[in-house]
């Protein structure tokens, strides 16, 4: 049975982290755990493969991973008038 994985969603939405990675996490797990969350875009599959390759190694868990940052929306241009005004010769 996987192992439940916490994910934080900042303030903002533009980021997600993994609360913690242990020995036991595997990425297809930590990935379920970010799509059950919403979370659908600027995922880092490095990040979490590092992550869950450290874990193992040093077997002992990794807290607050960055799992997934997100776009900024940009500002909306300003509205281009395409009225001409009527010129008279």
């Amino acid at each position: 049975m996987p192992e439940a994985i916490d994910i934080v969603i900042s303030d903002d939405g533009l980021q997600a982290h993994v609360k913690q990675v242990t020995p036991q996490t595997d990425v297809e797990d930590v990935l379920a755990a970010l799509k059950a969350a919403g979370v659908t875009h600027g995922i880092s599959g490095e990040s979490i493969q590092n992550a869950v390759s450290s874990a193992q190694k040093a077997n002992r868990p990794i807290g607050d991973v960055l799992a997934a940052q997100g776009t900024a929306p940009k500002p909306a241009a300003p509205p281009v008038s395409s009225h001409h005004p009527k010129t008279y010769n």
